[in-house]
């Protein structure tokens, strides 16, 4: 579990912890703001815990990297993510147990993300919501009450496991942020990365977490910021362990700007309206000009483009 400035919230987390089903477990809390107070509350915690804490400082800033070294950290072959923004069933880890032991073929699974509304959701939000509860921008996830498997399921960092092997061999997390810049496409690169070794993913209806959502995330500027921000991801996907050239950069960018710059003049217009129409207007002009603005960074940054060719990522780390 990583964290950052998040203590009281990872405690809940730990907490939700304390009543699982399956026995043999350990967990790493890795702090990715190096802070005394998570360091003392995880060496508390600890104290009277049912199961092995370890407490890992990682100072540099990113998910994947505080990711990475919670797995470099853990002992077991099957390594099992959350956030400290979630709390997580009883059942959480033996239902993942189940599925690795049951269908040996999985190189790893995923499973619901449901919210916990910290203030009552507006509408908007909850009519974006498909029937199963699925809502990407605010990594909640539900895939119906099966469980399938398939070489195109997707992980989500929220709920996630995976074998230690596997995470190791593919290079491990692409990066989402990177520093003060947003570069990559996290967990979904991932999930890539296992496919094109022909991995297969599972989805474990009954390995449930629970994601505590606060107001400030129910607005529509937070939206546009991660609608942005897969943007980005989406151009990192595209661009990723490909050679190009600054002028075929110019050329997407161009592209992308002569087929959309109406829904840009159109989103000056819709900017934060919340009926469904307007929202999807602003989906597209949002995340279509992050795609030519990282491609023009693309262009003119020669530090980008090392790090978008970068593929081993847990590798490039050690």
């Amino acid at each position: 579990m990583p964290t950052y400035k998040r203590a009281d919230s990872a405690l809940e987390c730990l907490a939700s912890l304390q009543t699982q089903t399956f026995g043999d477990f350990e967990v790493v809390v890795v702090d990715n703001g190096v802070e005394t107070v998570v360091r003392e509350m995880v060496e508390r915690f600890g104290a009277a815990a049912t199961f092995s804490l370890k407490y890992v400082p990682e100072a540099r800033l990113g998910l994947h990297y505080a990711r990475h070294a919670g797995a470099r950290a853990a002992k077991a072959d099957i390594l099992v993510f959350t956030d400290d923004d979630a709390t997580v069933d009883e059942g959480w880890l033996e239902a993942y147990a189940r599925a690795f032991k049951e269908h040996p073929e999985i190189a790893g699974a995923t499973g619901p993300a449901n919210p916990v509304w910290e203030e009552l959701a507006p509408a908007w939000v909850e009519n974006m919501m498909g029937e199963n509860g699925h809502l990407g921008f605010l990594s909640l996830v539900g895939e119906g009450p099966n469980y399938y498997s398939s070489l195109d399921q997707q992980f989500y960092g929220v709920n996630m496991a995976i074998r230690r092997k596997t995470l190791f061999d593919v290079g491990g997390f692409n990066p989402e942020s990177y520093g003060d810049i947003w570069l990559g496409d996290g967990e979904t690169g991932l999930s890539h990365k296992v496919h094109r070794q022909g991995g297969i993913v599972a989805y474990v209806p009954d390995a449930i977490v629970w994601h505590h959502i606060p107001g400030q995330r129910l607005t529509i500027d937070y939206y546009r910021r991660r609608i942005a921000n897969q943007g980005a991801a989406d151009c990192y996907s595209r661009f990723n362990r490909n050679t190009f050239s600054r002028l075929q950069l110019a050329v997407f960018a161009s592209k992308i700007a002569a087929k959309y710059w109406p829904f840009w003049l159109i989103d000056l217009f819709v900017k934060r309206k919340t009926d469904s129409h307007s929202l999807r207007l602003q989906l597209r002009a949002v995340a279509t000009r992050a795609r030519v603005a990282y491609a023009i960074r693309l262009m003119f940054s020669s530090k980008l483009r090392r790090l978008v060719h970068e593929d081993d990522w847990i590798g490039m780390e050690q």
